[in-house]
């Protein structure tokens, strides 16, 4: 089947290092600090921005009960739906090592006699692009990694505020202050989720706002962390057999906490998708 790719639509003109479609003034520009964010900082402490989300239930409220198209229950319970799997599991909305984008390695090592794999940059190149496509990006590409769009500081809604900076360490680190990203670290893979252009146009309606929670979900998918190819064999098990959503819902997954919660993200999901349907 013939995947359908918007993206095919959209022209692009490749343009020489020296010929840059933009210039930046190092004189004037600053890296941005992510407590300034309107969707991860502010929120948290910009009094401005908390008189509007202190109305947010009240909103809801008024919405649902005026019978406006898109502000239903059904669609407000899929925009909860929609970032089950990124909020559960700690991602949220760019928090910086934290749930899937978290710093630690997986954990898996080689087996007793087996050789650490190796190869030529392109080699490796076209691999780990073909990885990220598997598991769901619609672009990918591997770049230079140009400092000045790193924040300048990792914020959290916890409150928790670090600075980030560049030293000379073997891996990155995180302590109390700081986020220690390495020294020799010089190039960044670079992937792009892909958002449906029908569901993304009814923002700022719910349903729109549905779509950018669940591409941040997917996102998770791109970065991975420990676990997350056994989650997805849930879903996996209950498509090759046919379940229903209610069926799934009823599974009785595994529950060993700190690996499986009370509530699986997959089962939370499946009972949030039976509220729309």
């Amino acid at each position: 089947m013939t995947r359908n790719n918007p993206l095919k639509k959209i022209y692009v003109k490749e343009l020489p290092p020296e010929q840059s479609p933009y210039k930046v003034d190092d004189d004037v520009y600053k890296r941005f600090d992510q407590r300034n964010n309107l969707t991860v900082g502010r929120p948290t402490w910009d009094e401005g921005v908390k008189a509007f989300t202190k109305k947010t239930i009240s909103t809801r409220v008024k919405k649902i009960g005026e019978g406006q198209p898109g502000f239903g229950v059904e669609d407000y319970s899929l925009f909860e739906a929609g970032g089950v799997t990124t909020f559960r599991l700690e991602t949220a909305i760019n928090h910086a090592n934290r749930g899937f984008t978290s710093w630690a390695t997986l954990g898996n090592k080689l087996p007793t006699g087996a050789e650490k794999w190796s190869g030529s940059p392109q080699k490796a190149t076209q691999m780990v692009k073909r990885v990220a496509r598997y598991f769901g990006a619609e672009l990918v590409g591997i770049a230079p990694l140009d400092r000045r769009w790193i924040f300048s500081h990792a914020f959290w809604t916890d409150g928790k505020h670090k600075q980030i900076v560049f030293d000379a360490v073997d891996a990155p680190i995180e302590n109390e202050d700081q986020m220690v990203i390495p020294e020799n670290m010089q190039w960044v893979i670079v992937m792009a989720a892909p958002m449906d252009p029908e569901i993304i146009q009814y923002t700022p309606s719910p349903l729109g706002c549905a779509e950018t929670r669940i591409t941040y979900s997917r996102m998770g998918l791109l970065v991975g962390r420990e676990g997350v190819a056994h989650r997805i064999n849930a879903p996996a098990v209950a498509l090759h057999a046919r379940m229903t959503v209610e069926d799934f819902s009823q599974t009785d997954l595994s529950y060993a906490p700190p690996f499986g919660p009370t509530w699986d993200p997959c089962l939370t999901a499946a009972n949030q998708l039976l509220k729309v349907l």
